[in-house]
């Protein structure tokens, strides 16, 4: 027979278990308008928080003054994911869902990163670990996660003017 002490221990672990369970599963609630200012295609909520944190990082030190900017460049990520080949484009959608996920961002940012609530250093030190790691699957995510953002923040001619780039030539058929 069981005693009323240890089915009292046993619900009291058992709520223990099943609540730790639910915070670490919980994925991040997204509060920033940025990710939901535009209808995506491709691209979650939850994927806009995550990738407009790792642009803030990677283009750190831009001046990136709005949200709107932001914004548009995430649009841009978004109507380039249609562009890319499908096995890449895949890859790509992988990596956010994981990097959306509580328990697989644990091993990938190595750390309990709430995407509305890190700083840029926290990202830094994450696209560090990829770039430097000895498994090639985390220098790829690096490495495409880093040129698919700068890619679509410098291909929009609005940005041009930061970096002093006139354009492309004009070119004029006779």
């Amino acid at each position: 027979m069981i005693s009323r002490r240890t089915l009292l221990k046993a619900l009291l672990a058992t709520g223990a278990v099943t609540t730790t369970t639910f915070f670490l599963l919980k994925d991040d609630d997204v509060e920033i308008n940025l990710v939901t200012g535009y209808d995506y295609d491709n691209l979650s909520p939850e994927q806009a928080l995550v990738l407009s944190t790792f642009l803030l990082a990677i283009l750190d030190g831009l001046p990136i003054h709005e949200e709107q900017e932001l914004l548009s460049c995430l649009v841009t990520v978004d109507q380039t994911l249609n562009l890319i080949p499908v096995d890449q484009k895949a890859e790509f959608m992988d990596l956010l869902g994981l990097l959306t996920n509580s328990l697989s961002r644990l091993v990938l940012a190595r750390g309990w990163v709430n995407w509305s609530d890190v700083e840029t250093e926290e990202v830094d030190a994450i696209l560090n670990d990829w770039s430097t790691s000895s498994l090639v699957l985390l220098n790829a995510a690096y490495d495409g996660m880093k040129k698919l953002l700068i890619a679509s923040w410098y291909g929009n001619e609005e940005h041009w003017e930061a970096i002093g780039y006139p354009g492309p030539p004009e070119f004029i058929w006779q």
